[in-house]
């Protein structure tokens, strides 16, 4: 599939399109992001996919939970109780019921309640109305943040035998603990090491083999892909592309969502949850059109589509018409200026950085690994903030 998106966006590319600047950058640095993504899948040479854990007919059901949040008085959102408290609904009379293979990513803002969600489905918090009905066979992996270590005495490996001795893969093969820890990085010495002694970005990667080969027939990840290097993050790609569970996601890496989850739940302001059928770059498309077209006083559309992208968008509301287009101070002119020039010197770093990936020595491309994504995550906010102000004019 990358290699498919490639060829398209290479022939856009080509075409020399007289586009915005703003769609022409993006479309550049997403290109250059899938060759990186592609090279890796091409070097690493294996495939990761596990015999998944049977589910049930009934997996996940949710219904109409809602959680509230006491909120400052002052707040526009907020709502004032008999007591004279506040509360700000996160989510608000959300039903649904999972069925097998889904694939959902979780859009909205921060402290739109993506994490809530998943928190009352794991059960680690409960909801304030509704209830929730988790199938006999549904167990589920949930991937946080910040995991917690009861004991960091153990080894590496010690760790991950609490989980399990062996994992079974799609082709017949037995994987033990240690070669699953290989996949993932840990080779040698490191496996016999305290989990004391491992950095923060380690202990969250031990973390996330000690789940997978705990092999959840529902993963739950919070994202994911923060203080993961290019390396580990194509391992995980891979074995999710292969999982044949449920998935659900929160991840700002929109790469990677698009790549895992084809269905989204959009987490509103204002509690509600909707669905979109698409990849979350389809759905930031949507938004903009949306938005140009004028839909909405808050600049959001009055319904989100359940249909597929392809489908016609709903049209927008009589009379109301897009807010004049705002021009750049001189304060932003000289921010633009700046980040254009911090962008073209982050962008003539990365080459030596992906000649060095490109190696043999497994620590030189890890060590090269983690400054290339921070470099890249660095881009990432320089290009967004540019293209905020490329919109200005």
């Amino acid at each position: 599939r990358i290699e498919s998106v490639l060829r398209f966006e290479r022939k856009w590319l080509l075409r020399g399109p007289c586009a915005r600047g703003t769609k022409i950058k993006a479309r550049i640095d997403r290109d250059m992001q899938l060759i990186n993504r592609v090279k890796f899948e091409e070097d690493k040479g294996f495939t990761l996919q596990v015999a998944g854990r049977r589910l049930g007919g009934k997996i996940l059901e949710l219904h109409g939970i809602g959680k509230n949040f006491e909120k400052s008085l002052a707040e526009k959102r907020s709502s004032t109780r008999a007591d004279g408290k506040a509360e700000h609904p996160v989510i608000r009379n959300f039903s649904y019921k999972f069925t097998k293979g889904e694939r959902i990513g979780i859009f909205g803002s921060n402290g739109a309640g993506k994490s809530t969600l998943l928190n009352i489905i794991t059960g680690t918090i409960e909801p304030d109305t509704g209830s929730i009905d988790v199938g006999v066979n549904t167990v589920f992996g949930y991937y946080q943040q910040n995991p917690v270590f009861k004991d960091k005495s153990l080894t590496v490996l010690e760790y991950i035998k609490e989980a399990a001795e062996y994992i079974q893969m799609n082709d017949g093969r037995q994987l033990s603990a240690a070669q699953f820890l290989n996949e993932f990085g840990f080779e040698g010495k490191i496996q016999h090491s305290m989990l004391s002694t491992l950095s923060g970005g380690e202990l969250k990667r031990v973390f996330l083999v000690r789940l997978l080969i705990s092999n959840p027939n529902f993963l739950i990840l919070d994202e994911p892909t923060n203080d993961f290097d290019i390396f580990t993050l194509n391992i995980l790609e891979d074995f999710l592309l292969g999982y044949q569970g449920c998935l659900l996601i929160v991840s700002h890496d929109r790469y990677f969502m698009d790549k895992i989850a084809d269905t989204l739940f959009v987490m509103e302001d204002d509690g509600a949850i909707s669905g979109f059928v698409g990849k979350c770059s389809e759905y930031i498309d949507y938004l903009e059109e949306q938005n140009k077209k004028g839909i909405g006083s808050d600049g959001r559309a009055d319904s989100l589509p359940t249909t597929s992208p392809g489908d016609s968008a709903p049209k927008p509301p009589a009379g109301k018409t897009p807010a004049p287009k705002k021009k750049r101070s001189f304060k932003e002119q000289r921010e633009f200026e700046e980040l254009e020039a911090l962008i073209l010197e982050l962008e003539e770093k990365k080459p030596e950085l992906e000649a060095e990936m490109s190696g043999s020595d497994f620590a030189k491309i890890q060590a090269a690994s983690t400054q290339y994504a921070e470099l890249t995550a660095k881009l990432d906010k320089a290009y967004g903030r540019w293209s905020e102000l490329a919109e200005l004019g």
